[in-house]
Protein backbone atom coordinates (compact mmCIF):
# COMPACT_ATOMS: atom_id res chain seq x y z
CA UNK A 1 0.00 0.00 0.00
CA UNK A 2 1.40 3.64 -0.92
CA UNK A 3 1.30 5.47 1.77
CA UNK A 4 2.67 9.27 1.88
CA UNK A 5 2.41 11.66 4.84
CA UNK A 6 0.42 15.12 4.33
CA UNK A 7 1.58 17.92 7.44
CA UNK A 8 -0.94 20.42 6.73
CA UNK A 9 -0.11 24.29 8.73
CA UNK A 10 -3.59 25.50 8.11
CA UNK A 11 -2.73 29.66 9.00
CA UNK A 12 0.47 29.01 6.28
CA UNK A 13 -2.48 27.26 4.03
CA UNK A 14 0.69 25.00 2.73
CA UNK A 15 1.31 20.96 3.15
CA UNK A 16 4.23 19.06 3.01
CA UNK A 17 4.07 15.39 1.27
CA UNK A 18 6.55 13.87 2.59
CA UNK A 19 7.58 10.08 1.07
CA UNK A 20 9.00 7.26 3.87
CA UNK A 21 12.57 8.16 4.05
CA UNK A 22 12.32 11.82 2.66
CA UNK A 23 13.53 13.54 6.14
CA UNK A 24 10.17 13.00 7.58
CA UNK A 25 11.42 12.76 11.32
CA UNK A 26 13.48 15.67 10.68
CA UNK A 27 10.41 17.65 9.52
CA UNK A 28 8.42 16.33 12.30
CA UNK A 29 10.99 17.37 14.98
CA UNK A 30 11.10 20.40 12.99
CA UNK A 31 7.57 21.46 13.50
CA UNK A 32 7.84 20.24 17.12
CA UNK A 33 10.11 22.57 17.76
CA UNK A 34 8.63 25.60 16.35
CA UNK A 35 4.81 25.17 17.28
CA UNK A 36 6.28 23.89 21.22
CA UNK A 37 5.01 20.85 20.67
CA UNK A 38 6.51 18.39 23.68
CA UNK A 39 7.43 14.83 23.88
CA UNK A 40 9.79 13.11 21.39
CA UNK A 41 9.63 13.85 17.47
CA UNK A 42 6.48 11.97 15.61
CA UNK A 43 3.48 12.21 14.48
CA UNK A 44 1.15 11.20 17.31
CA UNK A 45 2.76 14.64 19.25
CA UNK A 46 1.90 16.68 16.01
CA UNK A 47 -1.77 15.42 16.32
CA UNK A 48 -3.04 16.47 19.33
CA UNK A 49 -1.18 20.16 18.23
CA UNK A 50 -3.83 22.58 17.05
CA UNK A 51 -1.67 24.27 14.72
CA UNK A 52 -0.37 21.15 12.40
CA UNK A 53 -2.91 18.69 10.59
CA UNK A 54 -2.07 14.65 9.54
CA UNK A 55 -4.21 14.34 6.97
CA UNK A 56 -5.05 11.56 4.33
CA UNK A 57 -4.89 12.70 0.48
CA UNK A 58 -8.77 12.95 0.34
CA UNK A 59 -8.51 15.58 2.92
CA UNK A 60 -6.20 17.65 1.80
CA UNK A 61 -8.00 21.27 1.26
CA UNK A 62 -7.98 21.97 -2.45
CA UNK A 63 -6.45 26.01 -2.39
CA UNK A 64 -3.44 24.60 -0.21
CA UNK A 65 -0.37 24.33 -1.60
CA UNK A 66 1.41 21.26 -1.89
CA UNK A 67 5.73 21.08 -0.97
CA UNK A 68 5.95 17.85 -2.58
CA UNK A 69 9.77 16.60 -1.20
CA UNK A 70 11.64 14.82 -2.85
CA UNK A 71 15.33 12.47 -1.87
CA UNK A 72 17.84 11.66 -4.14
CA UNK A 73 17.42 7.64 -4.56
CA UNK A 74 21.16 6.87 -3.17
CA UNK A 75 20.62 9.06 -0.51
CA UNK A 76 16.78 7.63 0.21
CA UNK A 77 18.39 3.90 0.07
CA UNK A 78 21.11 4.53 2.67
CA UNK A 79 18.66 6.23 4.93
CA UNK A 80 16.60 2.85 4.56
CA UNK A 81 19.88 0.94 5.16
CA UNK A 82 20.94 2.72 7.93
CA UNK A 83 17.62 3.19 9.76
CA UNK A 84 15.90 -0.77 8.98
CA UNK A 85 19.38 -3.13 8.88
CA UNK A 86 22.20 -1.30 10.93
CA UNK A 87 20.19 0.61 13.52
CA UNK A 88 17.06 -1.99 13.39
CA UNK A 89 14.03 0.56 13.40
CA UNK A 90 10.73 -0.79 13.59
CA UNK A 91 9.14 -1.89 10.22
CA UNK A 92 6.28 -4.25 12.01
CA UNK A 93 7.21 -7.71 11.07
CA UNK A 94 9.60 -7.33 8.25
CA UNK A 95 12.49 -5.20 10.98
CA UNK A 96 13.89 -8.66 12.29
CA UNK A 97 14.28 -9.63 8.88
CA UNK A 98 15.95 -6.49 7.50
CA UNK A 99 17.82 -6.31 10.59
CA UNK A 100 21.86 -6.76 9.50
CA UNK A 101 21.09 -7.21 6.09
CA UNK A 102 24.29 -6.07 3.75
CA UNK A 103 23.29 -3.30 1.03
CA UNK A 104 23.25 -5.72 -1.27
CA UNK A 105 20.35 -7.91 0.16
CA UNK A 106 18.14 -5.34 1.56
CA UNK A 107 18.44 -4.25 -2.75
CA UNK A 108 17.23 -7.70 -3.44
CA UNK A 109 14.27 -7.91 -0.70
CA UNK A 110 13.09 -4.14 -2.18
CA UNK A 111 12.46 -5.89 -5.61
CA UNK A 112 11.01 -9.08 -3.91
CA UNK A 113 8.59 -7.09 -1.56
CA UNK A 114 6.95 -4.33 -1.56
CA UNK A 115 5.97 -1.75 1.51
CA UNK A 116 5.64 1.73 1.31
CA UNK A 117 9.22 2.70 3.19
CA UNK A 118 10.68 2.21 -0.24
CA UNK A 119 7.81 2.34 -2.81
CA UNK A 120 8.82 5.02 -5.69
CA UNK A 121 8.49 8.17 -4.80
CA UNK A 122 7.33 9.13 -8.57
CA UNK A 123 4.39 6.36 -7.62
CA UNK A 124 3.35 8.54 -4.47
CA UNK A 125 3.47 11.85 -6.65
CA UNK A 126 0.68 10.33 -8.70
CA UNK A 127 -1.84 9.80 -5.49
CA UNK A 128 -1.62 13.27 -4.85
CA UNK A 129 -4.97 15.30 -4.84
CA UNK A 130 -6.15 16.06 -8.54
CA UNK A 131 -5.91 19.94 -9.55
CA UNK A 132 -3.61 20.68 -6.07
CA UNK A 133 -0.97 23.07 -6.95
CA UNK A 134 2.40 20.96 -6.51
CA UNK A 135 5.85 22.40 -6.09
CA UNK A 136 8.68 20.14 -5.77
CA UNK A 137 11.53 20.65 -3.55
CA UNK A 138 14.55 18.50 -2.85
CA UNK A 139 15.31 17.68 0.54
CA UNK A 140 18.24 19.19 0.47
CA UNK A 141 16.92 22.62 0.05
CA UNK A 142 13.82 22.30 2.25
CA UNK A 143 14.78 24.49 4.88
CA UNK A 144 15.76 26.99 2.45
CA UNK A 145 12.48 27.06 0.78
CA UNK A 146 10.80 27.03 3.96
CA UNK A 147 12.45 30.10 5.04
CA UNK A 148 11.52 31.82 1.40
CA UNK A 149 7.74 31.13 1.88
CA UNK A 150 6.83 31.10 5.72
CA UNK A 151 7.79 33.77 8.64
CA UNK A 152 9.16 30.32 10.52
CA UNK A 153 13.09 29.99 11.10
CA UNK A 154 14.73 27.58 8.43
CA UNK A 155 13.48 24.01 9.10
CA UNK A 156 16.24 21.91 10.61
CA UNK A 157 16.41 18.94 8.01
CA UNK A 158 19.27 16.43 7.83
CA UNK A 159 20.30 15.33 4.70
CA UNK A 160 22.90 12.82 5.88
CA UNK A 161 24.48 12.46 2.57
CA UNK A 162 28.00 12.44 3.95
CA UNK A 163 28.14 9.63 6.55
CA UNK A 164 31.33 7.94 7.54
CA UNK A 165 29.04 5.12 8.74
CA UNK A 166 27.33 5.08 5.57
CA UNK A 167 27.24 1.24 4.34
CA UNK A 168 29.87 0.71 0.91
CA UNK A 169 27.96 0.67 -2.44
CA UNK A 170 29.57 -0.91 -5.15
CA UNK A 171 29.22 0.90 -8.71
CA UNK A 172 27.66 -2.52 -9.88
CA UNK A 173 24.73 -1.77 -7.50
CA UNK A 174 24.57 1.94 -7.51
CA UNK A 175 23.89 1.45 -11.28
CA UNK A 176 20.73 -1.25 -10.29
CA UNK A 177 19.43 1.36 -7.76
CA UNK A 178 19.46 3.84 -10.19
CA UNK A 179 17.72 1.92 -12.68
CA UNK A 180 15.34 0.61 -10.44
CA UNK A 181 14.15 4.55 -8.93
CA UNK A 182 14.44 5.45 -12.74
CA UNK A 183 11.61 7.84 -12.32
CA UNK A 184 12.72 9.16 -9.07
CA UNK A 185 16.21 10.18 -10.32
CA UNK A 186 14.55 12.13 -13.25
CA UNK A 187 11.90 13.92 -11.15
CA UNK A 188 15.02 14.62 -8.45
CA UNK A 189 17.09 15.85 -10.90
CA UNK A 190 14.89 18.05 -13.25
CA UNK A 191 13.33 19.62 -9.69
CA UNK A 192 17.44 20.16 -8.34
CA UNK A 193 17.91 22.05 -12.20
CA UNK A 194 15.11 24.32 -11.87
CA UNK A 195 16.06 24.96 -8.39
CA UNK A 196 20.05 25.52 -9.74
CA UNK A 197 18.31 28.58 -11.99
CA UNK A 198 16.65 30.64 -9.29
CA UNK A 199 19.92 30.86 -6.79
Amino acid sequence: MKRMKYINIPEDRITLAVPPKCGSSSVYASLQKHFSVPGEAGPRQLVNCQRVRLLKADLVPHRHKIVFVLRHPLDRFRSLWRNKCRDGGKLAAAADVLYGMSPEELFEFIQEYGNHHWTRQASMADTMPFGAEIEFVPLERLSIWWADNTEYPPLEVRNETIDPLNPVISDELEAKILDWYADDLRMWCTTSKQENRHD
